[in-house]
């Protein structure tokens, strides 16, 4: 399962945030965690496995999109979206609300006032239904906020199907290279990660990442360009990272359609629409929303 806990947070002076939202965001995730389960939350912080939780930027709007990443205009009201895998989060926001522990949450240094709160539980498993949408042949998908994917100098040169030999590559240790292309064996590597290693039961993701690899699904345009951003963690800190935002258009060829694919690889993006996609997810990047066919044609 994915829990999402939703709070709507009253704005009532200039919040200008020092870096991009998403980091206040995650900061909103730890104060929350700490209040009742301060051993975990420090864990959680000081974790190097692939984090159990996605925070959304602040949104106008509760079902996403129109996120704010630098600057509230008061008054005003947004939304704050946490979600998480993880039942030992899950049940400390629980106990929050029940001993009514969020009345109020800081961003950007300053307290406000919350004044709706949701637990939203969504079923992941229903996504990959595989009757779940009709034939499919193209999609678009909007990445909303800044999107970006990690793969060490190894991987990024054997996923093109090139071989190294040991002693081309003579690093002290596995380089990380940053990749801010919207690249389908990027998106569902990113997003079949996530299922494989939180989500129970799984499924034959190897095999759909050979179709995806072999061409299954492309990229067939992005007419209104992508743009591409670097963004800081703080300001006086040399922390960045580049990532890309915009539409793009995305084909399954005719020759390798597969409709009990096809089924999955529109769950797994449904998936993605709540975990986000790539790296950052924590602090909010990644957050991508998908349109079908007749909903691009619109």
């Amino acid at each position: 399962m994915i829990f999402e806990l939703q709070a709507r947070i009253l704005v009532d002076r200039p919040v200008r945030f020092q870096s991009f939202s998403g980091f206040a965001v995650r900061g909103v995730f730890y104060e929350l965690l700490n209040k009742v389960d301060e051993e975990y939350s420090d864990r959680l912080h000081k974790g190097k496995s692939l984090a159990p939780f996605t925070v959304k930027p602040p949104s106008l709007d509760v079902s996403g999109g129109r996120y704010v990443f630098r600057y509230v205009k008061p008054p005003s009201e947004v939304w704050l979206r946490l979600l998480t895998f993880d039942k030992r989060v899950f049940t400390a926001w629980r106990k929050i609300l029940i001993e009514g522990m969020l009345e109020k949450v800081s961003l950007a240094e300053q307290e406000f006032t919350v004044s709706e709160v949701r637990l939203v539980i969504h079923d992941p498993i229903t996504m990959l239904a595989e009757n779940s949408v009709e034939d499919v042949s193209g999609f678009r998908v909007v990445f909303e906020t800044p999107t970006f994917f990690r793969m060490t100098s190894r991987n990024a040169v054997t996923s093109q199907g090139l071989h190294i030999s040991r002693g081309v590559v003579k690093a002290r240790k596995q380089a990380y290279r940053f990749i801010p292309l919207p690249l389908p064996s990027l998106i569902f590597r990113s997003l079949t990660r996530l299922w494989s290693t939180f989500i129970e039961p799984s499924f034959d993701y190897r095999g759909l990442l050979e179709w995806v690899d072999a061409g299954g699904v492309v990229v067939s345009g992005f007419p209104e360009g992508i743009y591409t951003q670097r963004l800081y963690e703080h300001p006086t800190l040399n922390k960045w990272v580049v990532g890309f935002t915009g539409s793009v258009y995305y084909s399954i060829p005719d020759d390798l359609y597969d409709k009990r694919v096809a089924g999955k690889v529109i769950g797994l993006l449904r998936f993605g629409e709540l975990t986000n996609v790539g790296g950052g997810r924590t602090a909010g990047f990644g957050s991508m929303k998908l349109m079908l066919n007749q909903q691009v044609n619109e």
